[in-house]
């Protein structure tokens, strides 16, 4: 009977030997820290940040981005942008590029563009924001008549030749001396209105507002136009009275479709069209007026 309860008592002697051993360990390792940290660690009142349900400031995390633990760029585009920092008020240089801006679209960041000029090929090509000019400035901003592109780490402005001339004049809209300046509705001869829905135009009107694109930008506005989230053309506004636009029968917030056919929905083929307009003797533009559809019929002689 004495051997089948000898592993009890051997079982509590270990545990025993084990209690000492770790009250003794635990002994050794108080007496060699600090007295005085050891009193602060288990004398010390709790805190207000030992209450897991009081709310922490942005304060509280300082330490965080002080030591930037993320490897964060602290200087880069969203932490201004977070900051709503001042953007710099400074005028922009000039570009230097051997280019010439001939107008530009202006709607969201996806869908406004612009048209600008080799000087030295004298090739016209559709630009859009974050697009390279002769690989070596980056579009950045499209504005009204005006793009502002990142060269050589330098911001530079390209503005059309009629807003350089009126901003030298202070704001001033005269011609200048010896500059003829096609008239803003063309000769009454040259263009006519033949029913309520077709036009006659000649060929020197339209070859004229193409050379002088810069004076035909002046006359209208136009936007990219948005139905149900996509977009389904290019609105037109702000018609001066007596223009070409209004003398074609246009008027503020129709939006232009097609043109024979071909769908304008898009920068590229709204740029197409554009350019397609010098060969061009018979135009077929679909618009959507007041919510209704209507087609113009233009002839070109």
């Amino acid at each position: 009977m004495l051997k089948r309860y000898l592993w009890i008592k051997n079982l509590l002697f270990l545990t025993l030997c084990a209690y000492l051993t770790a009250q003794i360990g635990n002994r050794i390792v108080l007496n060699l820290l600090p007295e005085e940290t050891v009193q602060e660690q288990f004398a010390r009142p709790a805190g207000p940040a030992a209450d897991p349900m009081k709310p922490r400031t942005l304060k509280s995390y300082d330490v965080i981005s002080g030591r930037n633990i993320f490897n964060s760029d602290q200087t880069g585009k969203g932490i201004q942008d977070g900051l709503n920092l001042p953007k710099s008020t400074a005028p922009l240089k000039k570009t230097e590029l051997s280019v010439k801006l001939i107008g530009t679209v202006v709607g969201t960041p996806d869908t406004s563009f612009a048209i600008i000029e080799d000087q030295k090929t004298s090739k016209q090509e559709l630009f859009r924001i974050d697009d390279m000019i002769q690989d070596s400035a980056r579009v950045m901003e499209i504005a009204r008549c005006r793009v502002v592109v990142l060269r050589d780490g330098t911001q530079e402005i390209l503005e059309c030749p009629d807003e350089e001339q009126r901003r030298a004049r202070g704001g001033l809209a005269t011609a200048s001396a010896g500059r003829q300046v096609p008239s803003a509705g063309g000769d009454s001869n040259t263009v006519r209105k033949v029913s309520e829905t077709e036009y006659m135009i000649d060929e020197s009107e339209v070859q004229s507002s193409l050379d002088n694109i810069n004076e035909l930008i002046t006359q209208v506005r136009v936007v990219p136009n948005f139905q149900d989230g996509k977009a389904n053309g290019f609105k037109v506004f702000a018609i001066k009275p007596n223009s070409i636009f209004s003398k074609i029968g246009l008027k503020n917030g129709d939006v232009i479709q097609k043109i024979n056919e071909r769908d304008i929905t898009t920068p590229d083929r709204a740029f197409q069209a554009f350019q397609d307009l010098r060969s061009e003797r018979s135009l077929n533009v679909e618009i959507l007026r007041r919510g209704g559809q209507q087609t113009l019929r233009y002839e070109i002689r």
